[in-house]
């Protein structure tokens, strides 16, 4: 088992391409629990627990604060002493997938990583993502437009979409349905493969 800390918001293992996981070193005391009952009710009564450097101020629109609802009737339709049900609609985007935006805050972080670049003089082919459908229509439309509006705005060539070939592919992909299998890097490889060759070497020709 593979363990790092929380810098640079890491998605997968460099080495294998599984998930990484959580884990924390305790559960939240009681009295902690008595203290976030008194704080804004959204993700970030629990920025002890999330990944913020000191200091460090999160961008919101409000995100989190889902409420849990108990649904009395269906329980007793269906037979459930209790049932709840999380209601996401509240969150700005219409969907749960709006705290996973405001953590990675995936926009500010690349235009940042960019404008480095560009300042050290660093040529920058652009891989873009899409979001997965089920990410909903509002979260879509926001993050569709990142990777081509960063590089009209940067001026750097842009690859539309890094798992071009691969992503609806059930047999391409790992079990949780997300990262490519070894056969899939090769067609993520193969797809890519000119547009990276045609990049070098319009860098090598200006070199000449």
């Amino acid at each position: 088992m593979r363990t790092r800390d929380a810098d640079g918001f890491p998605g997968v293992c460099e080495v294998c391409g599984s998930p990484y996981l959580v884990r924390y070193a305790a559960l939240p005391s009681p009295e902690v629990k008595t203290l976030l009952r008194a704080q804004r009710w959204t993700m970030w009564r629990y920025d002890g627990w999330l990944p913020l450097r000191d200091g460090e101020q999160p961008v919101s629109l409000g995100e989190g604060g889902t409420p849990l609802l108990k649904v009395e009737r269906i329980a007793a339709r269906q037979g459930f002493d209790q049932l709840w049900v999380k209601d996401e609609g509240t969150n700005p985007t219409g969907s749960f997938k709006a705290r996973g935006l405001a953590a990675a805050v995936t926009r500010a972080a690349l235009s940042d990583i960019l404008t480095k670049l560009k300042a050290r003089g660093v040529a920058v082919l652009l891989c873009g993502m899409v979001a997965p459908p089920n990410y909903g229509s509002d979260y879509a439309a926001r993050f569709n437009t990142i990777y081509p509006d960063l590089a009209k705005s940067f001026g750097v060539p842009l690859y539309p979409f890094f798992l071009e070939g691969v992503v609806a592919d059930a047999k391409l992909n790992q079990a949780d349905g997300m990262h490519p299998t070894a056969d899939g890097v090769d067609i993520v490889v193969k797809n890519i493969l000119p547009t990276v060759e045609a990049f070098l070497g319009k860098l090598s020709g200006q070199r000449s």
